[in-house]
């Protein structure tokens, strides 16, 4: 994981834009954060070819809005959990299938989550894991990662796992975390059914 700021003193769409959104497109475990500042314009996604997604959470600095001469610049998030797409994974089950959450007792958990240990997420805890194909509560898990939902409002990530040789696809994952991910704004990166065997 970690940041990247890209920043520039010119209004030209190709090296501001262009180059964000090429580097996006190239580099799918990267996404844009947008920084909480009022006086700061948002990036202009239709002054590009095939923008990626994330552009207008980029911004620009326009010298009749403030002192200085104009500028641009984008702060890049990489995504820690990218790293665990395809790689088997120990889960501690905190949460098993049919447990309340902590916090919010009316939501129950129609899968197993848990966290994997000695590694850390956006949010200073550990990576947090979805179990898929398991249809019993369980207190430990080793299994694939299929998948990672990236939370685009969040700095937490979230690792999809499976059993060893379990496929699903992209409206199954969705469909079976929605119980929670429903709160968050997410996408989603997977193995295609295929690289998941």
């Amino acid at each position: 994981g970690g940041r990247l700021v890209y920043s520039t003193c010119t209004f030209s769409p190709v090296e501001n834009e262009g180059v964000i959104s090429d580097f996006l497109w190239k580099n799918p475990d990267f996404s844009v954060e947008k920084p909480d500042v009022p006086f700061f314009s948002p990036g202009r996604p239709d002054w590009v070819a095939n923008p990626a997604p994330g552009l207008e959470k980029t911004f620009r600095l326009w010298p009749h809005k403030l002192l200085g001469e104009g500028h641009y610049a984008a702060v890049l998030r990489r995504a820690y959990a990218w790293s665990f797409l395809g790689r088997t994974v120990q889960v501690t089950v905190d949460r098993p299938l049919g447990s309340a959450h902590p916090q919010y007792p009316d939501t129950v958990y129609p899968v197993n989550y848990g966290y994997v240990p000695d590694t850390l997420s956006g949010d200073g805890e550990a990576l947090d894991a979805y179990i898929l194909g398991v249809d019993r509560p369980v207190d430990a898990f080793a299994g694939r990662v299929i998948a990672v939902i990236y939370r685009e409002d969040d700095t937490e990530d979230k690792l999809v796992a499976a059993p060893e040789g379990r496929c699903f696809t992209r409206a199954e994952i969705a469909a079976a975390v929605a119980f929670m991910e429903r709160y968050s704004h997410t996408s989603l990166a997977l193995f295609t059914q295929e690289e998941q065997r």
